[in-house]
């Protein structure tokens, strides 16, 4: 009889205590990430920001920093190809799942979607997501600029702050009246503790969530669910670190904060370009986009198709119209995984 186990350390898995590790996970992930909405909903009123900024620069940072983790665990402990796949995966995979994330958030909120004020921001970020996503698509597909991929990766982080300095120009700067007086008027110092502990909770768990989508990847034999490495990369790892947006993200519009939600996702997506520069400087000898399947090509491809569809749901104002285009991001999605 096989042992069905998978040894991490001192832990021992087997395929049922995988699933229950997810879903505990997941439970533990959602409940932090309520919280962690309203302090930031509480923070916004208490230093008079826009709530799409605090959800563009503070969240997508915290929620991003999971996809951060497993890119740079993945290609320092795996084998370089598998690594590299593992990592782009899940960096092109969260960004793909966040698209449809906007997706559901517009589906369940269409009448405040349709309402938003400062549309403008929303626009620019979907087009420097476009940006950013042909840049990486000319460099997979070019042979000379695969070549020195490195030299053309600097320019990513300038162009992060430059969106982030044009990004600042179109909100509002102002604060939406938050619902929690009580986390409003609570002493400074209990509050950022509290929100840096929320903070440090959720990227923890979101760690934690990406190893156990990582075991999911091996032989059944050595204690995995024998899934294939490029959808591990693109839909469980994707999904496992991608949780906290959506969970923040509908909490965000469930209480009136709709500015923070989206920032937040399409902020997430704008960071974790950065993420991919960032996990590159951790290879030696070779280029992250070298070592990947052709098949990240289809991720890349569908992030265009979806940010443009999300452009063009942002300027129409029939309800209707936008929730049925909406579905569209889903198709999309369901496509991309069965080709991937």
């Amino acid at each position: 009889m096989i042992d069905n186990t998978f040894n991490v350390s001192f832990l021992k898995f087997n395929t049922l205590s995988i699933i229950i590790s997810f879903f505990i996970l997941s439970t533990l992930i959602i409940i932090l990430s309520i919280n962690l909405s309203k302090y930031a909903d509480a923070l916004s009123e208490r230093k008079k920001i826009d709530g799409s900024l605090i959800g563009l620069i503070l969240l997508a940072g915290i929620t991003s920093l999971p996809e951060l983790a497993v890119s740079i665990s993945s290609v320092k402990n795996l084998p370089t190809n598998i690594g590299c796949n593992f990592a782009i995966g899940n960096i092109f995979g969260s960004n793909l799942f966040n698209l449809v994330i906007m997706g559901i958030c517009i589906v369940m909120f269409s009448v405040k979607f349709k309402n938003l004020v400062n549309k403008n921001f929303f626009v620019n970020l979907s087009v420097q997501t476009i940006l950013l996503t042909i840049f990486t698509l000319l460099i997979l597909n070019i042979n000379f600029l695969r070549t020195y991929g490195d030299y053309f990766f600097l320019i990513i982080p300038p162009l992060y702050v430059l969106f982030l300095i044009i990004n600042n120009y179109y909100s509002f700067n102002i604060s939406q009246k938050s619902k929690f007086n009580k986390l409003i008027n609570k002493n400074s110092f209990l509050f950022y503790s509290n929100f840096i502990l929320l903070s440090f909770f959720i990227i923890f768990s979101g760690f934690l969530m990406t190893l156990i989508a990582e075991i999911m990847s091996l032989n059944v034999s050595d204690g995995g669910l024998g899934i294939n490495k490029n959808l591990t990369g693109t839909l469980f790892l994707a999904l496992s670190t991608s949780l906290p947006e959506l969970v923040i993200a509908l909490s965000c519009i469930k209480i009136g904060n709709i500015n923070m939600a989206y920032g937040n996702i399409l902020g997430s997506n704008l960071f974790n370009f950065l993420i991919m520069f960032i996990t590159n400087l951790f290879i030696t000898d070779t280029f992250i986009l070298a070592n990947i399947s052709s098949r990240n090509n289809i991720s890349l491809l569908s992030i265009l198709l979806l940010s443009l569809i999300l452009i063009i749901l942002i300027k129409i104002k029939n309800v209707k119209i936008i929730r049925i285009m909406s579905f569209s991001l889903f198709f999309i999605y369901l496509l991309t995984l069965s080709f991937i």
